[in-house]
């Protein structure tokens, strides 16, 4: 296959960037919760049942849309379509599984430069598309088109993409670049202002650059006078030397002076390891001498062979012997166990001791499948216990189905029992509704019962409505005289 180097080093990046540095959806506390077996529930010990099953060939609700107008193929007929780059995307495969995104990044990259752009406008062009999910597809999309063209690519990205998104084209393009003229791409990194986003450029070269001749990416990595750029440099050409040749990667790490960096770069390199060779990787820590070093890259190792093996890596971290250490491994797992089928996850839950750490567990996977159904998360969060982990789950539901199916996601905040967790979800779900409906998220907003988060809802999307329809906006404050005064006045109050 063409560039395998290209893909390996964008792999890489979105591995080192996005899985590995995942803060997972977010933590909390609350009661415990079951984990619902197969056909069934089971009732815990100290709450409700978590229904993690739903009926078999049930429908979710959920229509994928469009939103384009256009023949979602997009690109006139070439290699690989808009609607197949979709399909793998709603598998939840996108990002963290190796074999995966090696066998999904192989297509993409025998797409020709001309259809690759016109690939990039029809994917960019399509609001249904999660745009963090498609960042390997546009990276590899736009390291295609930097065949022809590097400078025209970077420019096209750094005018239409986000941060996130821009990461990946920018190691999809120097990837490219870097392999064609090395010294070319250098020299444009080197001509930029210092600022962030040169040093983001120069890690992406790094690691690129790692990927055909690691050893002179190391030394210029090794060279970088500030501490930290030189430890993230290191992080990106060590973990893409790790993908090539892991125990070159390792035995290179291990000669270094600090152990500090030795023990940062040490887990990362592992780390990539465990996606394409779990078996090796796991051997080789377990014949570390250093209880303190094999500790910290067993934690990295479990959480990458989640992704090729996530029953094994399940089974690994439950026998940790450190709780706060195994609680913090097992959720960070948690957005690979939800990619699995529904009829397996209720099994990984029961693996989860009963109590707050299921119940941050089960969430964890709850909030991990909101994008690919919300109508499937909101009736798995329903034997959530009240308390944070509800309220974030049903607040993200909230606020991505606002996007997708305003109606049914109303339907469903409406049905939801009154008090703190349901006030919460509507400030979500007004938030999400603002751009596109100000005025029923200003309806909702006003709906919330808390007083506090009420004003702070309000404050959020009225504004917007205003700018949108003033005349309108401003008849529905005057005729609710139950507004704060402060903020009646303040909004009222003559340009």
């Amino acid at each position: 296959m063409r560039a395998i180097p290209v893909l390996i080093s964008l792999i890489c990046g979105i591995v080192l960037g996005v899985v590995l540095e995942r803060s997972v959806f977010s933590s909390g506390s609350g009661g415990a919760v079951e984990g619902a077996g197969k056909g069934g529930s089971r009732a815990g010990k100290d709450g409700g049942p978590v229904r993690l099953m739903g009926n078999k060939g049930e429908d979710t609700g959920d229509q994928e849309q469009n939103g384009t107008g256009e023949d979602e193929a997009g690109n006139g007929g070439g290699s690989i379509t808009v609607a197949e780059i979709k399909a793998y995307l709603k598998q939840g495969s996108g990002m963290g599984n190796y074999r995966s995104m090696m066998k999904f990044g192989s297509l993409l990259m025998e797409v020709p430069p001309k259809e690759a752009q016109a690939l990039i406008e029809a994917l960019l062009k399509d609001k249904t598309i999660n745009r963090q999910m498609a960042m390997m597809a546009l990276g590899l999309l736009y390291a295609n088109w930097a065949e022809v063209d590097p400078l025209a690519a970077i420019a096209h990205a750094e005018e239409n993409l986000g941060v996130m998104e821009k990461m990946g084209a920018m190691h999809g393009i120097l990837g490219t670049w870097m392999e064609k003229d090395p010294d070319a791409a250098l020299g444009y990194i080197d001509g930029l202002d210092a600022s962030q986003q040169s040093m983001q450029l120069y890690q992406a070269a790094m690691s690129s650059l790692a990927m055909t001749d690691p050893q002179r990416a190391a030394r210029l990595a090794m060279n970088t006078e500030d501490a930290v750029q030189r430890r993230s440099r290191l992080m990106s050409v060590t973990s893409a030397w790790g993908m090539q040749d892991p125990e070159a990667a390792i035995a290179w790490a291990m000669t270094l002076p600090d152990k500090e960096l030795q023990q940062q770069l040490l887990p990362s390199i592992a780390s990539v390891w465990a996606n394409f060779d779990p078996e090796a990787a796991v051997a080789w820590v377990d014949r570390l001498q250093d209880p303190e070093l094999q500790q910290s890259i067993n934690r990295t190792v479990i959480v990458s062979l989640a992704n090729v093996n996530p029953r094994q890596a399940m089974q690994r971290a439950m026998i940790l012997t450190d709780e706060k250490d195994r609680r913090k491994t097992i959720q960070s797992m948690s957005w690979q166990i939800a990619q699995q089928p529904l009829n397996e996850i209720a099994d990984y839950a029961e693996m989860v001791p009963e109590g707050e750490e299921r119940t941050s567990f089960v969430a964890n996977i709850i909030r991990g499948r909101v994008h690919a159904s919300p109508s499937e998360a909101a009736r798995l969060s329903e034997g959530l216990p009240e308390g944070q982990e509800r309220r974030n789950t049903w607040s993200m539901i909230a606020q991505s189905w606002a996007q997708s199916d305003t109606a049914k996601a109303s339907d469903w905040v409406s049905g939801l029992p009154a008090g703190k967790d349901r006030d919460q979800t509507v400030v979500s779900f007004s938030q999400g509704l603002a751009q596109k409906d100000p005025e029923s998220a200003t309806e909702w907003a006003a709906s919330i019962e808390d007083e506090g988060m009420r004003k702070g809802a309000l404050r959020s999307v009225v504004p917007k409505w205003l700018k949108e329809d003033e005349s309108a906006a401003r008849a529905w404050i005057e005729r609710n005289e139950n507004l704060p005064d402060g903020l009646r006045n303040q909004w009222l109050k003559p340009e």
